[in-house]
């Protein structure tokens, strides 16, 4: 396109990224800025976007957003040139590469690949997230330019239909924002919410919108003399600062009431000043000046740069009380509508280069070349998406999406703050747990974590830390994760350490059960497997197609291939009889992930007549022969089993017991239970009618045999009408029941107390 026929808005544009580039890049740099601007130009020639302006204005505008953070040369030439390869055909990739180099080139590539998320199948978003966070991992610049787009993208929705407006800024919301503020970017963060939110939630919006300007009116006197107070209590004290105002965004409100249950006048960080000094012990001296000033709200103050965010963010934060202005010192126009009462107003204390971290993040470290706090915010950066692409590895379709808004979402949460048994304080996400702690701490203490402390007190792994807890984990060496454990940790640390751990120990047990199997069918044919030479192993392998003999294992463990026929396979002069393929494996409940009890009908102990039935990808599920689950089924592959003579082990089983409500009846249960030297490790009571329910949760060593014991010895009790032995799912269901009904008298009757 002749210069002369340059739309005048393109023109501006253009010089306007080019004077900002020249603010902070050599010139030989600003020059491959101009030719990648004249480059970007030619090659998307009439093209429109959907407001009719020259398609050009968007690249342009997405470098600008780069120039204004600082970036690097080769993130505003990615900036400027990150629809060329889509919009004119893949033949340009090579062109890039030549006129502005491989990285760039690279770089493009990568934004190429990302660039078409909003597709409506599941799938088909699942893997295009991944291909981000693969992206992302290879070079953040990747990243920092995609959000620059999403951001110019999300401030210029208004064209777009409604439905597609609507879907742009939600996953805006969902996915970007979040990314942003986990890179530490705090700017475009709440840059990227605002653009979204009016899309979004139009009326909530529009209503916060209102609200937030009549607010801002009546306040305006005040935040002048505030202005003004802090200026002058800075200045006498000899402190050079720098003083800035922020108010809060509407969305960030709104988030925040829904979040806390708050009305919009609770919320009372609306407005605030942010106080920019040399060094860190300035930002002290001000704190204590401002509380002088000001009567500090108790417990609203946090200190991030004794324990910054997980994004890098440092700042001191505190809220003050402001008292009214007298009428009589009002402006006229300002007397009818200003403020009449206290208001709160936030203080944010912080070096100049903590407030570089604070709004640049990951981008701080190309934008001032510096070593410090961006190369940490990046190192920490680079763990958690590499814990996210681990633990999302195996996530597919609307899963895969489910868990990544989640956890995006769990990092700007409240944090708690709690301490180690030497004092140290560390920053946990609201919500964690005991086991998170110990997995914050290290992945081997998590592993073997058996127990803990705080304050002193033994409590339950998924015990929720408070903020001045003091936590002692506890650990032994036979100790291990459980599948459990995923039900009730937060963090996504935790998650991917577990998931780790019982992959690769369910996948050795797997292959243990697989050959036990096999060896327990030959073992009935008097067949020693070891005694089974090596050229009649590879003529099996190769008869099944498979290359070695774990795979061979690992299919029978999982029951995809029939124990029986293996071994049929295996031997094949053998005579096939019936009742010997029938015989029962013995297990010894030691085989640990492989086997894992029927929920409807577990806890399982020996004793108990069982039989196996293959689970899909979990191994072999173990149900009594009464089990509920397995009755009327079909298609089902099981296997006859049999406890071992040597079974032995500690297994919890619950009981229930039913006895006529009146004083004693309890103690006299637990008596007969405690005279048998049974551990009663739980104990719940509640009324069903005119009759008492106990379930006990016992500790039992003997298997069946004790239970038999212990029901024997319960039953002639006078009062007692029944004694059942009931399952985990049972008593989660009488357990939820009990809840619910405790919830509704709560509701009915509040605070009678």
């Amino acid at each position: 396109m002749p210069e002369a026929a340059i739309p005048l808005s393109v023109a501006k544009a253009t010089q306007h990224l080019l004077d900002t580039v020249a603010s902070y890049l050599l010139p030989e740099d600003r020059q491959r800025v101009a030719e990648a601007a004249q480059f970007a130009r030619v090659v998307h020639g009439e093209q429109k976007r959907q407001s009719g302006e020259p398609y050009i204005l968007h690249p342009l505008a997405v470098a600008q957003i780069l120039a204004d953070m600082k970036m690097d040369t080769k993130a505003i030439l990615a900036g400027l040139l990150h629809d060329v390869i889509e919009d004119v055909g893949p033949e340009q990739r090579a062109i890039i590469q030549e006129k502005f180099g491989e990285k760039v080139a690279m770089l493009v590539e990568a934004l190429t690949k990302m660039d078409k998320l909003n597709v409506p199948k599941e799938q088909a978003q699942a893997d295009n997230y991944r291909k981000m966070l693969l992206a992302m991992s290879d070079d953040l610049r990747v990243m920092v330019v995609k959000l620059a787009d999403r951001l110019h993208n999300a401030s210029t929705l208004a064209p777009l239909r409604e439905d597609k407006r609507r879907r742009i800024a939600e996953e805006t919301l969902q996915i970007y924002a979040p990314i942003a503020y986990r890179m530490g970017l705090n700017g475009m963060f709440h840059q990227l919410q605002e653009a979204a939110f009016p899309y979004a939630y139009p009326a909530q919006s529009q209503e916060l919108a209102q609200k937030l300007q009549q607010l801002v009116t009546r306040r305006k006197p005040i935040l002048e003399r505030v202005r003004s107070e802090l200026q002058n209590t800075l200045a006498r004290h000899g402190l050079q600062a720098e003083l800035q105002e922020r108010q809060k965004t509407t969305y960030s409100i709104n988030r925040k009431m829904q979040l806390k249950n708050l009305s919009f006048n609770e919320v009372k960080d609306i407005h605030a000043f942010r106080i920019l000094v040399e060094k860190e012990s300035d930002c002290y001296q001000v704190l204590w000046l401002v509380h002088k000033l000001y009567r500090p709200i108790p417990g609203r103050f946090k200190d991030y740069i004794a324990i910054p965010k997980d994004n890098g963010y440092q700042s001191l934060h505190t809220i003050l009380t402001i008292p009214p202005l007298r009428q009589a010192k009002l402006h006229p126009q300002f007397q009818s509508a200003a403020e009449q009462t206290e208001i709160p107003i936030e203080i944010q204390i912080r070096t100049h280069e903590m407030h570089c971290i604070a709004e640049m993040g990951i981008a701080s470290h190309w934008a001032y070349k510096n070593d410090g706090g961006g190369s940490d915010l990046r190192a920490h950066f680079d763990n958690w998406l590499k814990g996210l692409l681990d633990n999302l590895s195996s996530e597919e379709g609307a899963a895969l999406t489910t868990n990544l808004c989640s956890d995006l979402r769990s990092g700007f949460e409240s944090d708690v703050y709690v301490y180690t048994p030497k004092g140290d304080i560390r920053a946990m996400r609201r919500g964690s747990t005991v086991l998170d702690f110990a997995y914050h701490l290290h992945e081997r203490i998590g592993n073997r974590c058996e127990g803990a402390r705080v304050d002193g007190e033994m409590v339950a792994l998924n015990t929720e830390l408070k903020t001045g807890d003091r936590v002692e984990i506890l650990t032994g060496k036979d100790a291990s994760p459980k599948p459990e454990w995923l039900d009730f940790v937060k963090s996504q640390r935790s998650r991917t350490f577990i998931r780790r751990y019982l992959s690769n120990q369910m996948e050795e047990e797997v292959l243990a059960l697989g050959k036990k199997m096999v060896e327990g069918v030959l073992n009935s044919w008097q067949i020693d497997l070891n005694q089974i030479g090596e050229a009649q192993w590879q003529a099996l392998l190769d008869l099944l197609k498979l290359k070695t003999l774990d795979e061979l294992w690992h299919e029978v463990g999982k029951g995809k291939r029939s124990y029986q026929v293996v071994a049929t396979q295996l031997v094949r002069h053998v005579d096939q009889d019936k009742t010997l393929l029938d015989k029962p494996i013995s297990i010894s409940g030691t085989e640990g992930l492989a086997i894992r009890d029927c929920p409807a009908c577990g806890p399982i102990i020996p004793g108990d007549p069982i039989i196996g039935e293959f689970s899909k990808d979990q191994g072999l599920l173990i149900h009594r022969h009464d089990c509920r689950d397995l009755r009327g089924a079909r298609g089902r592959t099981t296997v006859n089993l049999k406890w071992s003579e040597t079974a032995r082990g500690s297994y919890d089983v619950m009981l229930q017991v039913f006895t006529d409500h009146r004083p004693g009846m309890l103690a006299k249960v637990a008596g007969a239970i405690a005279q048998l030297g049974i551990n009663i490790a739980n104990l719940n009571m509640d009324e069903e009618g005119r009759l008492a329910r106990m379930t006990f949760t016992l500790t039992l060593i003997g298997g069946a045999r004790q239970l038999a014991e212990v029901k024997g010895a319960i039953s002639p009790l006078e009062g007692v009408v029944s004694v059942k032995r009931i399952s985990t799912r049972d008593a989660n269901r009488i357990n939820a029941i009990n809840a619910n009904k405790a919830a509704r008298q709560a509701a009915e009757f509040p605070d009678e107390t």
